[in-house]
């Protein structure tokens, strides 16, 4: 054999070698990825304990932690912030960890992910946070988490809804008492001119409107069509609320 030959059969091992050692970390996040859509925590817990490769992502752009969340693996999804997992990665719909882990309803990834820094403000393709995802769902617990780790309740999403807005709107009456004693910005106007309390008027979310009224929210503030909550109140008929206002 040559030495040019040797030179080359010498580089092509370097290079396989090299791409063996790059791959590596890529075939321990696959394999972890398996074990967590089969629903094998026992294998997923063993594989995350020494892996390399944390931000690793799949075809569809899910890092690794944020398929740990929906698969609600507690444990794999704690160790791997503790290796150094991105908090803040946001997926193609500008969803978070912690949008995914408030969505599918698990507290005690959501206060950790907190804990480890995790930005509470950060907002999806259509301007929504963690905090709006959950006054949509109604989970009050994780409010409580979210707005005691300092989430802004006034964050307006594209359409200027605000997790008061939507938790008025759904009729999370627990929801609207922790936000307005948060200090949430019952004036705040959606696209449309509706404020939260006018639209639990529109809804005839009674207890709603009882909360808001309570905690601070102003009846006599106009809408965009210049109509107050007790016009609309008469316009629906609502007798009580008429009587309240």
């Amino acid at each position: 054999m040559n030495k040019l030959s040797s030179i080359a059969l010498i580089g092509l091992f370097l290079l396989v070698s090299v791409r063996g050692v790059l791959a590596q970390p890529g075939t321990q996040a696959e394999k972890l990825l398996k074990f967590m859509k089969s629903g094998d925590l026992t294998n997923a817990l063993e594989i995350v304990q020494n892996i390399d490769s944390v931000n690793y992502r799949d075809k569809d752009g899910i890092s690794l932690l944020m398929r740990a969340i929906e698969a609600g693996y507690t444990k794999v999804c704690g160790l791997l912030i503790d290796k150094g997992a991105n908090l803040d990665y946001q997926r193609a719909d500008g969803a978070t960890a912690l949008i995914m882990a408030c969505r599918f309803g698990h507290p005690n990834i959501v206060s950790y992910l907190l804990a480890k820094g995790a930005n509470p403000d950060l907002q999806s393709i259509n301007g929504s946070t963690a905090l709006i995802w959950t006054s949509i769902i109604g989970r009050a617990n994780v409010v409580k988490i979210l707005v005691d780790n300092k989430a802004n309740p006034d964050i307006q999403s594209q359409d200027g809804s605000t997790a008061l807005i939507w938790a008025s709107l759904k009729g999370h009456t627990d929801i609207v008492n922790l936000l307005m004693d948060k200090g949430a910005n019952s004036g705040l106007m959606r696209s449309d001119g509706v404020t939260a309390l006018l639209i639990a008027l529109q809804e005839g979310m009674t207890e709603v409107v009882k909360v808001l009224l309570d905690k601070g929210a102003n009846p006599d503030q106009m809408g965009s069509n210049e109509i107050s909550a007790l016009m609309r109140s008469s316009q629906l008929g609502n007798t009580e609320i008429v009587k309240i206002l």
